[in-house]
């Protein structure tokens, strides 16, 4: 899987602080993408043919390594640990290098193994042939998207998907989809109020524009890129919405996550449940 190691180093911060919020947002879009919530154990335990469609087999590498997001808690997902080792099974175990797995790569550096009873000149020709071998090649560089947009994005989809028949303009002050906005108008006024008519029009196309990037970002999450806004052309989905069938899947474990993505992107809306 050799986007693994590359979503690994996208993932990967600076500091503790960065990576937790990384990981909390991938974890979360992948919790909103459809793609992703049509995948179950069942479906990804199916053989892989030539005729699963390339999206689709990305799909499954990456819900087989990362699995469920939907009825587990982040404290208890996997997937951080299993992306930085690249194990198939969450387990905490020294790291032993052989002749059968004689490298590995991580986002800072890259540790062989050659055999010790080799002349020195036969271990350096080893080593430098699994150097050439195995280089990693520079990190595909996205957009930079600030993880402010990327909560707030969130917020908008958590939001509607808990409120399907709300107007965008208040799933946006649900949401503090536009910070100037808060405290001046509420979710809950009249919409006969002509004063604020100009602010409704703008949330309206702000919280649209938001869906759309948390779709984008979400559909490629789930394909094991983040953060990226790239358009795959092939592919024609939507949100869930209708009926709260996005929110069912998205509270199959609670409100945790509601909660933590509506105080991210600085709402003050939270769930009481």
């Amino acid at each position: 899987m050799p986007w693994r190691d590359e979503l690994s180093q996208q993932l990967t911060g600076k500091t503790p602080v960065d990576t937790e919020e990384q990981l909390r947002l991938f974890f979360n879009f992948l919790r909103i993408s459809p793609s992703y919530g049509l995948m179950d154990g069942t479906r990804a335990a199916k053989r892989l043919t030539s005729k699963v469609p390339a999206r689709t087999r990305r799909i499954i590498e990456v819900f087989r390594l990362l699995g469920d997001v939907h009825r587990t808690s982040f404290d208890q997902w996997a997937g951080p640990g299993l992306l930085v080792s690249g194990n198939k099974t969450p387990n905490q175990q020294t790291l032993l290098l052989n002749h059968t797995k004689p490298f590995v790569i991580d986002a800072d550096c890259m540790v062989f193994s050659v055999p010790r009873s080799l002349e020195r000149a036969q271990q350096m020709a080893q080593f430098q042939s699994l150097l050439k071998a195995h280089d990693p090649k520079p990190v595909k560089k996205y957009p930079s998207m600030r993880a402010k947009t990327l909560w707030k994005a969130l917020a908008c989809v958590y939001a509607k998907a808990r409120h399907p028949d709300l107007e965008l303009w208040r799933v946006g002050l649900l949401a503090n989809a536009v910070e100037s906005l808060k405290g001046k108008i509420t979710p809950h006024e009249p919409r006969k109020l002509a004063s604020h008519a100009e602010q409704r029009r703008h949330l309206t196309l702000i919280v649209a524009r938001l869906i759309l990037t948390a779709l984008l970002v979400s559909e490629n999450a789930a394909i094991g890129t983040f953060p990226s806004q790239e358009r795959d052309m092939g592919v024609q989905t939507e949100f869930a919405f209708a009926a709260h069938q996005l929110d069912e899947l998205l509270s199959a474990s609670g409100d945790e996550e509601y909660n933590l993505v509506m105080k991210s992107a600085g709402s003050e809306f939270l769930s009481r449940a």
